[in-house]
């Protein structure tokens, strides 16, 4: 196979070309389930997203207040006091995804395929790399700020060594049942939202399929829940592991994404430089840093060898994204809104 982008779909070279829907399954990108879950009502956690979208400078830290627990008096008083309760900042730190996609003219006067579907190709290809990226750190980031903090947890086994609660094999058809009476027993009681590997969703569909005719309805437990499906990979749930989730209340995780001002300003220099921005491509609610360069390239045989010209017109396109995964802050040691089960194999 030839290694020149392209090369193998030139006209002189070219056995066949492969039809639309081959190229649909060849190109299919999976549920980013764990980005999914970050933004789910990602205001209540982070209320002034505005703010910091229109911001120059990249926010640090973000201010939250404090649970402060007082003594509680046994009897009244003509002069009583009172004490402020407190609050606290957490740091906020940004990653910057970043790819670019190239054009040719000339490259393309003499191809099966033109610019803009080459151009659409690549960037969808380039955006199915950075997304891929994004979804792994979503699920890295749920894993390495997992509450080692057992808490009120007493159905299940706690695994303080791996913070993992363990669901017994036996209890499996409770799953669901036993992580939300154990979350209610946290003081979470709002919309459960559930990261989990695609084995897990395999139980599900057989228990939600438990419906009233059957001789066991499991269909129960399904309620308060919204399920995010990740096929990113989580390490440590090896084979003594049937699968496993990632539990958080809504309004317990957030994403929260910045582009720098130049680009949403509009930005062209003498040069051929360009500063711009772009909507997200996979519908995600974010908007993208474009910066766009100009030149001349020898894309002929004799050159780059892609089929072009001496004198070829190139333009390149660099996309980029700074986004900042946060968890609610609870001051207690080790404890955070993010609860990690596994439903043991055996």
């Amino acid at each position: 196979m030839a290694t020149f982008n392209y090369n193998d779909s030139v006209l002189l070279a070219a056995v066949g070309i492969m039809d639309k829907k081959f190229n649909e399954k060849e190109l299919r990108k999976p549920k980013y389930g764990a980005l999914d879950a970050f933004l789910t009502k990602r205001k209540l956690l982070i209320s002034n997203l505005e703010d910091i979208w229109k911001a120059e400078q990249q926010a640090v830290s973000a201010k939250f207040l404090e649970r402060d627990a007082q003594t509680v008096g046994a009897a009244r008083t003509c002069n009583p006091t009172a004490e402020y309760g407190d609050s606290g900042d957490y740091p906020i730190t940004f990653e910057t995804y970043s790819h670019t996609v190239q054009t040719d003219v000339k490259v393309f006067e003499s191809n099966e395929y033109s610019r803009v579907e080459a151009f659409q190709n690549d960037l969808y290809n380039r955006f199915m790399d950075m997304y891929a990226d994004i979804e792994q750190d979503a699920l890295d980031y749920l894993y390495a700020n997992r509450t080692t903090v057992q808490g009120l947890r007493t159905l299940n086994t706690w695994n303080a060594a791996a913070a993992i609660m363990e669901v017994a094999a036996a209890d499996r058809d409770n799953y669901l049942n036993y992580i939300q009476v154990e979350m209610i027993a946290q003081r979470y009681r709002r919309l459960l939202l559930d990261v989990h590997q695609v084995n897990i969703l395999a139980m599900y569909r057989q228990q939600f399929a438990q419906g009233a005719a059957n001789d066991e309805n499991l269909k129960f437990q399904f309620p308060n829940y919204q399920h995010h499906m990740t096929l990113a990979t989580c390490a440590p749930l090896g084979s003594d592991y049937y699968g496993g989730n990632f539990i958080i209340e809504e309004g317990g995780i957030a994403v929260l994404d910045w582009i720098p001002y130049i680009n949403r300003k509009g930005q062209k220099s003498e040069n051929g430089h360009i500063w711009t921005t772009m909507k997200d491509p996979f519908g995600y609610p974010f908007t993208w840093a474009v910066h766009i360069i100009d030149g001349c390239v020898d894309t002929s045989y004799g050159g780059l060898n892609i089929g072009g010209a001496t004198q070829d017109y190139r333009r390149i396109y660099e996309f980029s994204l700074d986004l900042s995964f946060n968890d609610a802050p609870i001051t207690n040691p080790g404890e955070t809104p993010i609860h990690m089960y596994g439903l043991r194999a055996s």
